[in-house]
């Protein structure tokens, strides 16, 4: 159905929506008082800060303010030449490789054209395909920690953190080449979004 009851053990349910309609109203427009819970806070639990996937309340609405102009029609607009050229990049590799018969990671081949669109959009830059492999790799293991943490979200928490800690360790060098690369943007800007 649109709105699933899961019953939890020792915990709180959750609830599964596939509804569109209910889907915004929790995360647009009830974002000020819905509790995204302990299995969406397992996810992002590594990450430093308080990422919007999982924010509330005043936090949640002071992110969704600074953010909301990037995303309605008007921002999007200017940056949908840069994206189309990126995605036309990418397109064009994954063919060249159908057409030679090689077997790929499509998983891999994904990441990185998510990663260089977001590149030039938001830093106005390319990274060298060596570079963007490596940080694809952390950013897969990152992944994969904050899966095992969210499917063992009804464990206690330092248990969920042992789990997934080969995981974690892997997207360690994650943000220290995100911390580099604004670093580099920092102290020569190209005008990214």
């Amino acid at each position: 159905g649109d709105f699933v009851r899961l019953p939890m053990p020792h915990k709180k349910p959750v609830y599964l929506i596939s509804n569109t309609d209910l889907v915004q109203r929790v995360f647009v427009q009830g974002g000020m008082d819905v509790c995204k819970g302990a299995m969406m806070k397992g996810v992002f639990d590594s990450v430093p800060g308080d990422p919007m996937p999982i924010a509330e309340g005043e936090a949640w609405r002071r992110i969704r303010r600074l953010s909301q102009p990037f995303f309605s029609v008007a921002g999007l607009r200017p940056l949908l030449p840069v994206m189309d050229q990126a995605l036309d990049d990418h397109i064009d590799l994954m063919e060249r490789y159908a057409r030679s018969g090689e077997t790929v990671d499509l998983e891999t081949l994904t990441t990185l054209s998510s990663f260089d669109v977001n590149m030039r959009v938001v830093f106005n830059t390319q990274v060298p395909d060596k570079r963007a492999r490596r940080i694809a790799r952390c950013f897969r293991a990152g992944s994969e920690g904050g899966g095992i943490r969210w499917s063992l979200f009804w464990l206690p928490r330092p248990l969920q953190h042992l789990l997934s800690l080969h995981k974690d360790i892997r997207a360690l060098p994650l943000l220290m080449e995100m911390r580099s690369m604004l670093s580099e943007q920092k102290n020569n800007p190209k005008g990214g979004a």
